[in-house]
């Protein structure tokens, strides 16, 4: 010990004890420390081992299910390009029957105003001019044609739409 009091001169001997105590401490604490870690080491590689193979089983698992998810989508994209398509022939179908009855109709009667009577003393007694109230019902015939049209319309949507989702 005499070697250690001459490296520094004036340390008493008491702090020598205290310098060795501690530093037994620490060399104690050291190794614990490096032995704790060789007991804890299986049990580290245990728990990276659990992870790793929970790991692996997530991501099979996720792929399986986009692949699913994949298929599904395809699935449900095909039947909804088939109902539009359906429901695209339906509405054309629909418009064809509606214009040639129409036009059947129009043909058939020239005027919405019926003629004026053979026996009538004199038609320009009448109470309406017969142009603007024919071009009125024209207009009121078109707007409410419009209307059922649009309804008409609707109603294969509609029918489309349930179809569709049964499936």
């Amino acid at each position: 010990m005499g070697f250690l009091l001459g490296l520094v001169p004036g340390l008493p001997s008491w702090a020598w004890r205290w310098i060795g105590i501690g530093l037994v401490l620490v060399a104690a604490v050291a190794f614990g420390w490096v032995k704790r870690g060789e007991h804890d080491q299986p049990k580290y590689d245990a728990l990276q081992l659990a992870y790793s193979t929970f790991k692996a089983d997530v991501e099979a698992k996720g792929v399986i299910a986009q692949r699913e998810a994949d298929k599904r989508v395809a699935a449900e994209k095909s039947a909804k390009e088939k109902a539009d398509a359906e429901n695209a022939k339906s509405i054309a179908a629909l418009h064809n029957d509606v214009a040639r009855m129409r036009r059947e109709r129009d043909s058939a009667r020239r005027s919405l105003v019926p003629a004026a009577a053979s026996q009538a003393s004199s038609p320009d007694r009448a109470c309406f001019d017969r142009t603007k109230l024919e071009s009125a019902l024209r207009s009121y015939r078109d707007a409410v044609r419009g209307l059922v049209d649009e309804g008409s319309d609707a109603v294969i949507d509609l029918n489309t739409a349930k179809a569709w989702a049964q499936h």
